[in-house]
């Protein structure tokens, strides 16, 4: 029963018995008294039950105003607004049990929103892990593509490297085999160049010699008829006429008979002082090599210089006006004398620009 329920019933009974005036005084005293002790009791209980619920409604919205846990876990938070609101309707029968539900319903939601909180920090931070292990796996390809790439490279110079080696072996083969075919067309053409001249001057040879014979028989010849003539003008019976052979005539034609057979188309044969005459037709008009038909001259020219060893040999050839055809004309003959057997250091080649066309081989 409340205390203002006593006092209604005190009051009753004063009502009913104030017939007694004294007693009725002292009653009303009491009744004063009680009345100043329930009012200070009502405003004790009033002023307790107010402080517990500001700790408690402090407490609340200091975790509702957090800019974090304030968001989180709305369930917990509406269920403690509930049941702070419950304490503040509370009388004084329920109050504590009320203040322990208010305070397990504000803790609850703490914890709930922390949890929340810890769970949003976890997950960001399996976020941020899982960027970075992506991040890392990026690197790690980019390494790998780089490393793949270098290595392509690496094998692509490689690859270079072995080809241009290759072609340089192959530039260095094909070279070689040029080389030693060039070696060999060379040697095969001095053999052939070594060859003919050879045989040029096996033919120089021959034809000097059948030369030289062809002159000893001549030679012979007119010796044993000059021989004869003689005899018959030295007998007894001798006419006018075998007189006037044994004359200088008869010995210049004997003379004459005895000297080298002159060659088909020769100006003239050995002339006084060691000289003898070529043809003109040893060369065509306004060339310096020599005709097919002038190895004849040439083996005449060679049995003239070797008949005297001992001496030096010089060939003058003009050829008009022009002195280097002359020039290339000597050096032709020249040539020719070589090719068949006579001693270089002996000859010497001139050319000059006479008017008078001539080839002469001179003993000096």
């Amino acid at each position: 029963m409340s205390g203002f329920s006593r006092l209604s019933r005190v009051l009753r009974c004063a009502r009913c018995s104030q017939r007694n005036a004294p007693s009725l005084v002292l009653l009303r005293a009491g009744v004063s008294t009680f009345l100043l002790a329930a009012s200070v009791c009502v405003a004790t209980s009033a002023f307790a039950r107010d402080d517990e619920y500001e700790r408690l409604a402090g407490e609340l919205n200091q975790l509702a105003s957090d800019p974090v846990l304030g968001q989180l876990a709305p369930a917990q938070m509406d269920r403690a607004h509930v049941a702070l609101a419950d304490l503040k309707e509370a009388g004084r029968r329920d109050r504590g049990m009320l203040i322990y539900m208010a305070e397990r319903r504000i803790a609850i939601a703490r914890m709930t929103a922390q949890a929340e909180q810890s769970e949003q920090q976890r997950d960001a931070l399996q976020h941020e892990n899982d960027r970075l292990q992506l991040a890392i796996a990026r690197r790690d390809a980019a390494q790998a593509r780089m490393e793949l790439e270098r290595q392509r490279i690496q094998a692509q110079i490689r690859a270079e490297e072995a080809e241009r080696a290759r072609q340089e072996a192959e530039a260095a083969r094909l070279e070689g085999e040029q080389a030693i075919q060039a070696a060999r067309d060379e040697t095969a053409q001095a053999k052939r160049v070594a060859d003919a001249q050879a045989q040029a001057a096996e033919l120089a040879k021959k034809e000097a010699a059948l030369a030289t014979a062809i002159n000893s028989s001549s030679a012979a010849t007119a010796g044993s008829k000059a021989a004869a003539g003689s005899k018959a003008a030295s007998g007894p019976k001798a006419s006018p006429e075998s007189k006037a052979a044994t004359g200088p005539k008869a010995v210049s034609e004997s003379k004459a008979a005895t000297g080298p057979k002159a060659a088909p188309g020769s100006k003239a044969a050995a002339g006084p002082g060691g000289r003898i005459t070529l043809s003109e037709n040893l060369f065509g008009e306004g060339q310096s090599t020599l005709v097919a038909g002038a190895s004849a001259q040439i083996a005449k020219a060679v049995s003239f210089v070797n008949a005297d060893a001992s001496k030096h040999i010089r060939i003058d050839v003009s050829a008009g006006s022009n002195k280097t055809l002359a020039q290339q004309r000597a050096q032709a003959v020249r040539n020719a004398l070589v090719g068949a057997g006579v001693d270089a250091k002996r000859i010497m080649a001139s050319g000059t620009d006479d008017k008078d066309k001539r080839i002469e081989v001179v003993l000096q």
